[in-house]
């Protein structure tokens, strides 16, 4: 599997393979990540799960990790909500129309209508005591973006909760996308 590493709410670090505390050097270092768009297609009450590609699901797989810090006290945070979604190899997200034109807002509604029900290629998942998170997908799929007639690169959805934190919503896009440069800056990189 490929290993793409992020988190949230402080820069991107590797920590798959080593489960101790950052060092003083490395913590020093933390940066706030910075915020991205919502995008459209947030649904709410997405499912706590670790894989949130289906069994059948035909793709690049991927296996991503990382840790939500607090840029305050430079220490992993337990037991924050951290939200994933992106598209699926069809270039279509979950949820999303059958008809591109027609997009309802987050805010206004859950979703609920469109082409699919089942929370494909998104979910929730709750950090450990360290503030470590993991989960298993297929790599998203560059699509264009009709709104704006850009290309999207690949890119994952994250929206980060904590206990006395402000959220943050952010994205993840991938090392060598030949469209990372188009309209949005890219900082995670697999």
């Amino acid at each position: 599997m490929e290993s793409v590493v992020s988190n949230s709410l402080a820069q991107v670090y590797n920590n798959k393979s080593d489960d101790k505390e950052l060092n003083n050097e490395t913590t020093n270092q933390l940066e706030a990540t910075p915020k991205d768009v919502w995008g459209p297609f947030y649904v709410m009450n997405a499912p706590f799960r670790a894989k949130i590609s289906p069994i059948d699901a035909i793709g690049i797989p991927l296996m991503i990790s990382g840790r939500v810090f607090g840029l305050d006290t430079k220490k992993g945070l337990p037991f924050a909500v951290v939200d994933i979604w992106h598209t699926s190899p069809e270039a279509v997200y979950d949820y999303q129309e059958a008809d591109p034109t027609k997009i309802y807002p987050y805010r206004e509604e859950l979703n609920t209508h469109g082409r699919s029900t089942n929370y494909d290629y998104r979910a929730r998942l709750v950090t450990d005591e360290g503030g470590r998170y993991e989960f298993e997908t297929v790599k998203p799929v560059p699509y264009f973006d009709t709104d704006d007639s850009t290309w999207r690169c690949p890119h994952i959805h994250y929206y980060v909760q904590s206990h006395g934190y402000k959220p943050l919503v952010t994205q993840l896009y991938f090392h060598g996308e030949e469209k990372n440069d188009i309209g949005k800056k890219t900082f995670a990189f697999a």
